[in-house]
């Protein structure tokens, strides 16, 4: 318009040295535009990440082995472990290397104090947690914004139950502290490279699995001060079979986790995390009343366990697995969530949970009923974490290794 020029920018869609396939996700493209026809510019001049480079259909990255080694350069599979579904986002991606070694991990952190990668520093002396071999930050928001003035910044509060988006200048707080979260984008070798819990092949090597990240879980608490905080059947991988054909349980993912003082001395309320559907009936409480902050425990994750040991015993053992059974847990309503979980745990347990176990799982009816006793307490009304919380470990321990001794490789009916 007027003494406006304009400049239209076409852009197309190439693909990123992928073999033919009849279908693609939206990792698999990028999108290039005009000015990337000149040969004399490189991808990194043209702002592309190169972390992981695509010769011949193939995906390399540079790692180090540890933090002493050379870099050198190592195939990964293309296609990840895990990945978001959404293109904005700050969920992880996994990829595995081809020499089935190690798992590779990019996650943005959340900005917060300590990191994951701290964290996982912290539990390099605990057995039954994932090793952190090798890492290295790629991106920072702090080096992308560097420069830049937020000090006129204001931070505007909406309500959620109010139409009007504001209530003016008195809604609004000047901004003394940093505008944004200081987060990085990193990556991290770990070591061993598992596979899902939900692909155990026997009913043994579920239990013992789920028990070795259980004591996984107590170690990193009472030897590296470190509460997991966000236990679900995601976060327990198993290892490659031994010289014996077993293999072992792994917690991985110290996203959310929490240092902790001493054993039971978390004294400072924080903002409540882990995964909705294997979340402790107290946590649930606390949310559907609109409060989402309490004081950290291992008592609410030893309950996440019990949770995921469930969800195994309900899915692994049936041949059709019902999407719809026990989804109350997890909606987007936090007090159906409580009531329906605290409903089917503590009122109608037998009927609405072991009932549906799977007859390659009746033999560890029992154990449900024990560690269901020993969370809640002989009168079922034991929700709240108390200062004797880690008291709980060692019967949980206990029950497992009981039942696991009775059981000799009973095979699953249907295995997933």
């Amino acid at each position: 318009d007027g003494g406006k020029s304009r400049r239209k920018l076409d852009f197309f869609i190439e693909g990123a040295d992928l073999p033919d396939v009849p279908k693609h996700h939206w990792r698999d493209i990028r999108v290039v535009g005009e000015f990337t026809k000149s040969p004399v510019k490189s991808e990194e001049e043209l702002g592309l990440d190169t972390t992981i480079r695509c010769v011949n259909g193939k995906s390399y990255i540079n790692i180090r082995d540890n933090k002493d080694a050379s870099e050198r350069e190592i195939e990964i599979d293309p296609e990840p472990i895990s990945r978001p579904e959404t293109i904005v986002t700050r969920a992880n991606v996994c990829h595995r290397t081809k020499d089935e070694m190690y798992m590779v991990k990019f996650s943005w952190g959340s900005g917060t104090e300590r990191s994951e990668l701290d964290y996982l520093e912290l539990a390099k002396p605990v057995n039954g947690v994932v090793d952190l071999k090798w890492s290295k930050a790629i991106h920072e928001v702090e080096t992308h914004r560097a420069g830049l003035d937020f000090s006129t910044a204001h931070k505007v509060y909406f309500r959620d139950n109010e139409w009007h988006l504001s209530h003016g200048l008195h809604s609004r707080t000047s901004k003394s502290e940093p505008y944004f979260r200081k987060r990085k984008l990193t990556l991290a070798l770990l070591s061993p490279n598992g596979r899902p819990l939900k692909s155990c092949r026997t009913l043994r090597e579920f239990l013992s699995c789920l028990l070795d990240a259980i004591i996984g879980h107590r170690d990193l608490y009472a030897k590296a001060n470190v509460l997991h905080s966000d236990v679900s059947e995601g976060n327990i991988i198993l290892t490659k079979p031994d010289a014996d054909g077993k293999s072992r349980g792994i917690l991985i993912d110290l996203d959310m986790s929490t240092s902790v003082d001493d054993k039971v001395n978390e004294t400072e309320k924080t903002k409540i995390t882990g995964t909705v559907k294997y979340m402790a009936i107290e946590l649930l409480r606390n949310m559907s009343e609109g409060n989402y902050s309490i004081k950290k425990s291992c008592r609410y994750d030893l309950e996440s366990f019990f949770y995921v040991f469930l969800m195994g015993c309900l899915r692994y053992g049936c041949l059709s697995v019902n999407s719809e059974y026990l989804k109350s847990w997890y909606t987007n309503n936090t007090s159906l969530n409580y009531f329906k979980k605290k409903g089917d745990i503590i009122e109608n347990f037998e009927t609405n949970i072991l009932k549906h176990f799977p007859s390659s799982f009746d033999s560890v009816k029992d154990l449900a009923r024990d560690l269901r006793k020993i969370l809640f307490g002989e009168n079922l009304e034991q929700f709240a974490s108390t200062s004797n919380s880690a008291q709980l470990y060692a019967p949980i321990i206990s029950a497992f290794k009981n039942i696991i001794t009775q059981i000799d490789g009973m095979k699953l009916l249907h295995p997933p």
